[in-house]
């Protein structure tokens, strides 16, 4: 779990240029504006390739991507 939380907080800081200091695993990233409906697929697709989860559509929800640990929590179920 901590792995996939440090590499999901590295790609969105690489790819969303998310200054770290202003940033948590609880941080929104819909509301506060990191990422958006095409920034949920990036890192659906991230999570399918680096972490080999299959992800169907409708599991792909504001709810589910809202949070790093939100993210987590979903994925944790999915496996």
């Amino acid at each position: 779990m901590a792995d996939l939380r440090e590499n999901l907080i590295e790609f969105l800081i690489e790819n969303y240029h998310i200054d770290s200091d202003d940033f948590t695993k609880d941080t929104s990233l819909v509301t506060s504006g990191i990422i958006d409906s095409m920034g949920i697929i990036e890192v659906v697709e991230f999570l399918e390739k680096n972490h080999k989860v299959i992800i169907e559509d409708e599991d792909i929800t504001t709810e589910n991507f809202d949070s790093v640990t939100n993210i987590v929590n979903f994925i944790n179920s999915k496996t």
